[in-house]
């Protein structure tokens, strides 16, 4: 180096995140970027599994409002409902949990320790269950035919007539 050279350093720079598949949309920082909700939904949540969600659908409610608007983020997961805990919730935590479930586009639900007084509650706390619900999976509960025959009235379960869906209940629930 010469004596009279000066080491320099480049101008600070403000840098621009550039986004070419998000049509030509530059971002001013990686904050902007990660609240871009076409950024989250087509390219960010798409490296995740579906239970890696459920993580993510908690940072916040950006992020919550994304993966909830796109039901594929929750293809092949089948929501857990232990009915014990939630006989200890309000009515409207309960009506909350519910829309969850709706507004993630699940097809299933399995219940788990449930009773007839649960299935009464299901039956009444969800009434959108008749359309959206096409599968319900009960584990370690103690359900009567009386229950029984609540939950596949509502949930319109009988392609077949309602006797031989019950039938079906019954010799399930007594071998598992």
């Amino acid at each position: 180096m010469s004596p009279n050279s000066q080491l320099t350093t480049p101008p600070k720079q403000t840098r621009v995140l550039h986004a070419p598949h998000l049509q030509q949309r530059c971002f001013k920082s990686i904050t902007e970027l990660f609240l871009d909700d076409k950024f989250l939904a087509d390219h960010f949540f798409v490296y995740f599994s579906a239970a890696d969600r459920t993580a993510l659908a908690q940072v916040c409610s950006k992020w919550r409002d994304v993966l909830y608007k796109q039901p594929k983020m929750w293809s092949g997961l089948v929501p857990v409902i232990r009915c014990r805990e939630l006989r200890t919730s309000s009515p409207s935590e309960r009506s909350v949990l519910y829309s969850s479930l709706l507004r993630r586009g699940f097809r299933a639900i399995t219940l788990v320790g449930a009773t007839d007084e649960d299935a009464f509650d299901f039956v009444n706390s969800f009434p959108l269950a008749t359309k959206h619900i096409h599968s319900l999976s009960l584990r370690c509960s103690c359900i009567t035919d009386r229950g029984l025959e609540t939950l596949v009235t509502h949930l319109q379960v009988s392609s077949t007539p309602l006797e031989d869906s019950m039938d079906q209940l019954r010799w399930s629930h007594v071998l598992f």
